[in-house]
């Protein structure tokens, strides 16, 4: 491969700034150089071709395009300056500048010829985003701007690049609530890879930020405004501000959807009532006494016995450690007297609360109302989550 510094003009004006083009060896005229360097843009009517050493002194080539590339080597030469005219004459007059024409001609004349940015130097993926996007406006918008809103043009670019960057590693979460980037930008050359520009988001050791409904809102108003504005009203524009409105508006719905997300947190966390269902979670029974009861319930039994009826305890202290002889144990229990069982679930894995009280021998004899005073007891002292934050604090209390 050969190198050499390029760079492009429209008479006195840089359109191209100076770059790095590398050329494969055998393209053996400047035209191949000049293709690689404008890819069509301009075509090739009229194409000078000036060479140097890069001193500011500059050599033209009578044969231009057609030269061969050989002579900069046997000269020593690395820097190429192309001077092109973008707009083709229809016929040989005009070459000629009539007699009548003022400067306010001339001017008029420039301001009328589409414009587009130059390309930046491509030093971050984020500047490779931005020449995609320029080389998208030039397939897509082939009119440009006037010569007279070159300002417009650099505030919209750069707005609209800010936005594309932000959602740029978030395309997935925006799909996952039926949110997709219109097809126009889908045309982005890494994109039609089904790659990403902002890498660094995924291969970078730093915090993972998820999108804000802030930022959101503020890039997507940013770039409603400038496309208010009267430039954008042409009919040339109409398809492409007709997507980047597109676009603003899933960035807006997604902006909606997280506020709610918020705002049902807050109720949440605000809220005095707990989330979990009673009516799911609870569960009491009666278990009735049995005559012969295993081994293993001998010393719950005795302790129940010297305690007065309706007189609740935690089950935990008398139920073994591990899961599954835990889960066999109260599954399979039988005293000697009848209990009632007391089981909820807080949810997660937090595990289930277990009370255990004696009741009296005959049915009839049982009081319903002190069985409702206990369970209410116990109910007031159940631990209450509201939020996860709020569930671990309390967990973690010494």
């Amino acid at each position: 491969m050969i190198h050499f510094f390029v760079s492009v003009n429209e008479g006195q004006k840089n359109i191209i700034s100076q770059q790095i083009i590398k050329v494969a060896e055998d393209a053996c005229i400047f035209g191949k150089i000049y293709e690689a360097t404008t890819e069509g843009i301009f075509g090739n009517w009229d194409v000078k071709v000036y060479i140097g050493k890069g001193d500011g002194k500059w050599n033209y080539l009578k044969e231009g395009l057609y030269d061969e590339i050989s002579l900069m080597s046997k000269l020593g030469l690395k820097y190429i300056r192309f001077i092109v005219q973008t707009k083709e004459p229809d016929d040989l007059s005009q070459l000629i500048q009539p007699a009548g024409q003022t400067a306010f001609d001339v001017m008029m004349e420039h301001v009328c010829q589409p414009y587009f940015l130059t390309t930046k130097r491509e030093d971050t993926q984020r500047d490779v985003l931005y020449n995609d996007i320029i080389a998208l406006l030039k397939k897509k918008q082939k009119g440009g701007w006037s010569g007279n809103q070159e300002n417009f043009a650099k505030i919209f670019v750069d707005c609209l690049v800010a936005l594309l960057w932000y959602i740029d590693p978030h395309h997935n979460t925006l799909a996952a609530r039926s949110l997709n980037i219109p097809d126009t930008f889908k045309e982005l050359n890494l994109y039609q890879c089904d790659k990403y520009y902002n890498n660094f988001y995924f291969t970078g050791y730093h915090k993972k930020k998820s999108l804000e409904k802030e930022k959101l809102e503020h890039l997507a108003q940013s770039l409603e405004l400038l496309i208010g504005q009267p430039w954008a009203s042409e009919i040339k524009w109409i398809n492409f501000i007709s997507q980047v409105f597109e676009l603003t508006n899933i960035v807006k719905k997604y902006a909606k959807y997280l506020q709610g997300v918020n705002f049902e947190m807050n109720v949440r966390h605000n809220n005095n009532l707990v989330i979990q269902d009673f009516n799911q979670d609870l569960q009491v029974y009666t278990i009735e006494g049995s005559q012969k009861i295993n081994i293993k319930y001998q010393n719950l039994s005795d302790f129940l016995l010297k305690k007065n009826d309706y007189e609740f305890f935690d089950l935990e202290e008398h139920v073994p450690s591990d899961l599954m002889q835990k889960y066999r144990y109260i599954k399979d229990l039988r005293l000697n007297f009848p209990v009632i069982i007391y089981r909820y679930h807080q949810g997660n894995y937090l595990g289930t609360l277990n009370y255990i009280w004696k009741v009296l021998l005959l049915v009839d004899q049982r009081s319903e109302t002190e069985n409702a005073r206990v369970m209410a007891i116990i109910q007031e002292n159940l631990p209450k989550y509201f939020t996860c934050q709020m569930r671990k604090n309390a967990l973690n209390k010494v």
